[in-house]
């Protein structure tokens, strides 16, 4: 069989998405699995039989991915909170050890963004809150602390006074270090479901992250949290936000105060000082995507490093070394936020097939990396940022070079026809942005169902809108990078990276500004059907698989 890894990753989708729609126990899931796995070993050894061994094999397949579903999401134990509270707030006295924990800014930065929130620069309502996530451990009841279990996130609203006096901001924040064990009373309770059809499903998309979070907590005095000792976790992750910190601070210490949360967003993923207005500006355009860290962020830094690499003509196997160690480093450095992880996996996935000597393919290469990724955690078929970075890689792989062939035949065709001499000045501009403008069509073409449909928002211009700021965007990331190198080596040297990365951003802003004001560049709608998007996506399988299926 050709390219078995996608025949596997397909019917490990498959398995995930039936075993998201029943609800069978496991045991009963594992006994169906270890009937099938005896039915197909009879099927190997039986000459008669040898037929069935396929589609035998294909069920047992699928029979494990439901199994290795149900054991990822229901193996929930008894003493779990979920057992405990309900949706409506309840006062509840909860202990437990913070495992994601909030940015930690320095005296200083913390004076610049209290100044800015002061001035009314910033929104509010964003720096109303402090969010943590814990792990509970007990729980005080009539009896006494009960053990319980469970991932809780904590949102904290400090009072407008502690907001504007840095050092009892400084006071919290230290309270809310990773491993650190606290004893937190508020108003405990469970996500309710959505209740309109079209209403964003909070609480699966909370239990579908990872870990799962099942139960949410609001705390409404900074008194209403005290320490109770470190516990001394993980060493890798209190190594992860520590640098996470360092580096933020990093970038609000160098880059101009109204500029830093736009850079510390697509750099590092930190979108709390981002205000609403900016928001719903990179929305209305459909470019969401750049502020919101994500592969797109890894691409460019792929780009970035393999440009040189190449241009110093650099040995193969060398830099393929180089590139997985930056993307292993940049990974670290966002603080494995997980579409990034996600990311970095699908780029290790691709330049090991060169480390190994195997020959390229990157249909493989994309179905193995969706293997890995949803074997590190299943729920990630139903997150959206994954379905929307899978469907635009796919199709800039598949669909980008067909729409280039279509829409540029003739000038194709001249160009291959022309020596180096003939193709003048401007060839390599023409060619970059027909190509662009193929990419961000394709990419365009392959999401917009999605986007329809999670979103209700359709942006006709959005492969237009990408090759205006993509140059912009790429220079803050490679200016933002420098900047971050050097700021935590030699913060004299940064200053230059830090003027840069400032005015590009501001001149974005602007410009993004700009296009969400110009009529008719983003319309509201009501998201297609299941049916819709299906149909959608077997006539664009059809127009470019046609040839195979002599339907010329």
């Amino acid at each position: 069989m050709q390219r078995p890894i996608v025949f596997l990753t397909l019917l490990f989708i498959c398995g995930i998405y039936l075993g998201s729609l029943t609800e069978i126990p496991i045991y009963l899931t594992l006994v169906i699995c270890f009937l099938l796995w005896v039915i197909c070993f009879v099927c190997l050894y039986l000459y008669q039989c040898k037929l069935f061994i396929f589609p035998c094999l294909s069920i047992f397949l699928i029979a494990v991915s439901i199994a290795y579903y149900d054991c990822r999401t229901d193996s929930i134990p008894s003493n779990h909170i979920e057992h405990i509270l309900t949706p409506h707030k309840s006062l509840q006295r909860i202990s437990g050890i913070i495992i994601n924990p909030p940015i930690i800014l320095d005296e200083n930065t913390l004076h610049r963004r209290l100044h800015r929130l002061q001035s009314g620069l910033v929104s509010r309502k964003s720096n109303y809150k402090i969010s943590v996530t814990i792990r509970a451990e007990e729980i005080e009841t009539a009896a006494g602390w009960e053990n319980i279990s469970g991932i809780i996130k904590v949102n904290l609203y400090p009072s407008k006074q502690d907001i504007f006096n840095t050092n009892d901001i400084l006071a919290i924040l230290h309270k809310l270090i990773y491993g650190q064990r606290v004893e937190l009373f508020g108003y405990a309770f469970l996500p309710k479901s959505p209740t309109n059809p079209c209403e964003f499903d909070y609480k699966s998309y909370l239990e579908r992250q990872m870990p799962s979070v099942r139960c949410l907590m609001t705390v409404v005095n900074i008194n209403n949290i005290k320490s109770r000792g470190i516990y001394h976790n993980n060493w890798v992750y209190r190594f992860i936000y520590a640098l996470n910190n360092m580096l933020n601070n990093t970038i609000y210490t160098h880059t101009f105060s109204n500029s830093a949360p736009l850079i510390s967003s697509m750099l590092l993923g930190n979108r709390v000082d981002l205000s609403n207005e900016t928001i719903d500006n990179f929305m209305k355009t459909g470019i969401i995507h750049f502020i919101a860290i994500s592969g797109f962020n890894v691409g460019i830094v792929v780009f970035t490093v393999l440009l040189p690499l190449r241009l110093f003509r650099i040995n193969q196997t060398l830099s393929t070394c180089i590139i997985l160690l930056i993307v292993i480093l940049y990974a670290f450095l966002t603080g494995l936020n997980p579409p990034v992880l996600r990311a970095s996996i699908m780029v290790f996935i691709f330049f090991c097939g060169f480390l190994i000597r195997r020959q390229w393919d990157i249909t493989s290469g994309i179905f193995a990396a969706i293997f890995f990724i949803l074997v590190r955690n299943p729920s990630d078929i139903f997150n959206i940022g994954f379905q929307l970075s899978v469907l635009a890689t796919m199709g800039i792989v598949y669909g980008a070079s067909k729409i280039e062939g279509v829409l540029f035949k003739t000038a194709l065709f001249i160009e291959s026809l022309q020596v180096k001499a003939e193709r003048g000045r401007l060839f390599f501009l023409k060619k970059y942005l027909r190509k662009s403008f193929c990419i961000s069509l394709a990419a365009w073409l392959a999401t917009f169902p999605l986007t329809a449909y999670y979103f209700h928002l359709f942006t006709p211009f959005i492969f237009i809108t990408n090759i205006i700021v993509f140059p912009l965007f790429w220079i803050i990331i490679v200016s933002g990078i420098v900047l971050l190198t050097l700021g935590t080596v030699c913060p004299q040297l940064a200053v230059a990276s830090a003027w840069l990365a400032s005015n590009t951003d501001i001149v974005l802003e602007s410009l993004v500004s700009r296009l969400a004001s110009i009529p008719y560049s983003y319309f509201y709608v009501i998201g297609p059907s299941h049916t819709g998007i299906i149909v959608y996506y077997l006539f664009i399988l059809l127009l470019l698989y046609r040839n195979y299926l002599s339907l010329d």
